[in-house]
């Protein structure tokens, strides 16, 4: 929420919407076409050309048009073990990387070798695909060629421009999508995404030495929310109370994928998920979204640890066999809420400091801090921009 604009971007940096120059990095996969769309509603909402402001990496890997077709026919294969993919060519994009025949924007601009190794593509994945599915390299070709042409002023080495305004003393945010569980090696596999989602992504993604992310904040909500397939500790019906409130409630919207509009899953805050996320991450902070939608009910809960019927516990050690999730039941702690506040009401209290919030609000990030042995920086208190408090000064 930007000036009581919401915004739904799903390949853009969201600096752009701060106006601050922003780079899609390596690490991504893009998908120009949804890029240009993103562009062209930024502008027709806010009034601003922020592809001045762009900037993407020559190595960034490129979603092609049959990437999603494929995407929707291995969810069709997979039946009972698809992942709740968005369908929209992530995951067979990131294969045709590791299978060393990806498109990197760079390659748009040769045009002989482009053509090459769009047919390469084409006839690989005619194997597979339907015949009324049009993979013509031909038009495929056409369409990089337009909007290479559209966006080629954008190309950059942004390891090597990074890295030379960090020696400047400059500040870089580095922007994470997804989250620790859904991270192609430490998630809950196969139910998870096709990249590198923890921390040391950020170095990986971006070409800038990992000596630069001194500062590594984990952005969580107040509760657990999923879109897709894969086991959920203490899932709540979001049908009846109080998942109906916690998935529909919240200013502006509630729980609904950003790229699939699907509802999403609810359950309580999971502990154990959170102290094996700070593990591997090595946060030195955290951040905490939606606390406002809380206050919408009387009481909550957060899971502590898992126990099984043998009387195990697991506190910090995530499972990493599927069929391990289903030996343990998650143990809860209850909370009291606090109450549910206007937009003023909030920023009232934030003007006021931390001292004017709720005790029982206090009270939990206190608990959070010493369960998960690290420092919250920033509560979320609603969907705008204005509603973000900082406990600790961040821009130092």
């Amino acid at each position: 929420m930007v000036n009581d604009i919401k915004y739904a971007l799903h390949v853009l940096p969201s600096g752009l919407l701060s106006g601050r120059k922003s780079y899609i990095g390596n690490g991504m996969v893009l998908d120009l076409i949804q890029m240009e769309k993103e562009l062209e509603e930024i502008q027709k909402l806010s009034g601003e050309d922020v592809s001045k402001l762009l900037k993407i990496s020559d190595r960034v890997q490129l979603v092609l048009p049959l990437h999603s077709e494929l995407d929707i026919l291995h969810e069709e294969i997979k039946l009972g073990r698809a992942s709740g993919s968005t369908k929209k060519g992530v995951g067979p994009s990131y294969a045709d990387k590791i299978n060393r025949m990806g498109i990197r924007f760079t390659d748009l601009f040769d045009e002989e070798e482009l053509l090459s190794k769009i047919k390469l593509i084409t006839n690989y994945h005619s194997k597979i695909l339907p015949d009324n599915v049009d993979i013509s390299a031909e038009n495929i070709f056409q369409d990089l060629i337009r909007l290479r042409d559209k966006y080629q002023h954008l190309i950059c080495d942004s390891g090597a421009e990074l890295e030379e305004g960090l020696k400047k003393s400059e500040n870089v945010l580095f922007e994470g999508a997804q989250s620790t569980l859904l991270d192609i090696d430490h998630g809950i596999y196969p139910f998870n995404t096709s990249s590198t989602c923890i921390a040391a992504g950020a170095s990986l993604g971006s070409g800038v030495g990992i000596q630069y992310l001194n500062e590594r904040i984990g952005v969580i909500k107040a509760f657990t929310s999923r879109v897709g397939g894969g086991p959920l500790m203490a899932e709540l019906d979001y049908t009846i109370e109080p998942g109906k409130t916690l998935q529909a409630e919240g200013r502006f919207g509630g729980e609904f994928g950003t790229t699939s509009g699907r509802p999403r899953r609810m359950a309580w805050l999971d502990l154990v998920a959170l102290r094996y996320s700070c593990r591997v991450n090595g946060y030195t902070g955290l951040a905490i979204t939606k606390l406002d939608i809380l206050g919408y009910i009387d009481r909550f809960s957060v899971i502590e640890k898992y126990e099984n019927t043998k009387g195990d516990v697991i506190h910090s050690i995530f499972p990493a066999r599927l069929s391990s999730y289903d030996e343990y039941k998650p143990v809860l702690r209850d909370f009291t809420s606090w109450e549910k506040y206007s937009k003023e009401e909030w920023e009232e209290m934030m003007r006021n400091g931390y001292s004017s919030f709720p005790e029982k609000l206090k009270q939990f990030i206190t608990y959070l801090e010493e369960q998960l042995n690290t420092p919250i920086y920033l509560l979320g208190l609603g969907p705008e921009r204005e509603l973000t408090f900082e406990i600790k000064q961040l821009e130092w």
